[in-house]
């Protein structure tokens, strides 16, 4: 019953805040403009030949085209609900595992007020702690497969389903190595006949968004961007559907940023085969490393991780400056800053992104520590009674 109480509280909560946020999305934080996009996009499908996203993976059409068939007068508010609907659910399963949902919700509406329910990116969040719920209870076939469907709205989930094939390897249910290599199987074959059907169908599409992931330059907010600024003055453009940065060493940055993430998310495969890791804490560290190594680091992005941290248990005071540095990033220094866009960066706006990405390193750094220790614990917690089963 206390279950039932919470979550009607948390649904309350959510609708309440889309109720109070909705005017100021439309009229001030820009997410009109990312809404008119996916409206664009869902239009889009009912030409002759029917057109996908062209940044985007295929999938996200299912999403960008519901609301237009529910109520295409009112498409930004039926997709808010929609998101708020995912929200909620991913709070409802965070609560199902550690009874932690009330503050899962409060970093979410204190870092996403701008973006946690007028970007796509709670779907794919409710995709991947899906894909987590159902690795929990051995369904790997299930869960790899909820894993490629995130593939296929947004590229990310793509590195947890590494983590899922080591964690089915590693159990002790009978024949867990051949159930390991068929799950993941799964979830590969449905990645590849998402993409390839989106070859076969839509191959402009799909090369533009190859083309554009590619070829994105440094954004704004991305740690980056950051260090950029530390080497001296840096300039602002408005490109690929984001603020970015012009400097010369950007080339440079993207090619350290992207050693450094092969070499984090590599080290954190190696600590969960080895056991070093649970399987929470895992994802959770693979989407820190990947967010801060990323040449993109949008708001929303925080999303990816948050469920997975709290999860796994985190510092509750770094989260939450972490998630009130989001906030002040994005809308309100982006708030004083956009009519400077295509000028040199103020120093006031660099700052807070620094101070935001430190926090963030800060919290890899803590995070790797405390769950590498807290799995060394129960390791030798278990000790006396795997040797009970041995002997």
């Amino acid at each position: 019953m206390r279950f039932i109480w919470w979550a009607a509280a948390w649904l309350a909560i959510i609708l309440l805040f889309l109720a109070v946020d909705y005017k100021p999305q439309r009229d001030y934080y820009g997410s009109a403009g990312d809404i008119k996009l996916y409206q664009k996009y869902a239009a889009g499908l009912f030409n002759h030949p029917p057109q996908l996203p062209q940044e985007y993976p295929p999938l996200t059409a299912l999403l960008f085209v519901l609301p237009q068939l529910l109520a295409p007068h009112s498409y930004m508010l039926v997709f808010g609900a929609l998101s708020g609907l995912a929200t909620w659910l991913v709070v409802v399963l965070v609560d199902r595992e550690n009874g932690q949902g009330f503050l899962l919700l409060l970093y979410m509406l204190i870092s996403g007020f701008a973006t946690l329910l007028f970007r796509f990116d709670s779907f794919v969040v409710l995709v991947t702690v899906g894909a987590f719920v159902l690795a929990q209870r051995h369904r790997w076939a299930w869960a790899q497969a909820l894993l490629a469907l995130g593939v296929g709205l947004k590229l990310y989930p793509a590195l947890l389903m590494p983590i899922v094939a080591l964690w089915a390897w590693q159990t002790d249910w009978p024949h867990a190595h051949r159930r390991a290599l068929l799950s993941s199987m799964v979830g590969g074959a449905l990645v590849v006949i998402t993409f390839g059907t989106m070859w076969l169908l839509a191959r402009d599409q799909l090369q533009h968004m190859l083309w554009y992931h590619s070829t994105r330059p440094l954004e704004i907010e991305s740690l980056g961007a950051t260090l950029a600024w530390l080497s001296g003055p840096i300039s602002s453009t408005y490109t690929f559907g984001s603020v970015n940065i012009t400097t010369p060493l950007g080339p440079a940055i993207i090619k350290l940023l992207t050693a450094v993430n092969i070499v984090t998310v590599l080290l954190v495969y190696a600590l969960f085969a080895r056991r070093r890791l649970g399987p929470a804490s895992a994802f959770a560290l693979v989407l820190l490393f990947s967010i801060v190594t990323s040449k993109v680091f949008s708001t929303q992005y925080m999303l990816w991780a948050l469920p997975f941290v709290v999860l796994a248990g985190e510092r509750r005071v770094l989260w939450l400056l972490i998630a009130v540095a989001t906030a002040i990033v994005y809308p309100i220094a982006f708030l004083h800053f956009e009519t400077t866009i295509g000028q040199s960066v103020p120093n006031w706006f660099s700052w807070d992104v620094a101070v935001r990405n430190s926090l963030w390193l800060i919290a890899c750094a803590v995070g790797l520590w405390d769950w590498c220790r807290a799995t060394a614990s129960t390791q030798l917690a278990d000790a006396p009674r795997r040797l009970a089963r041995v002997v």
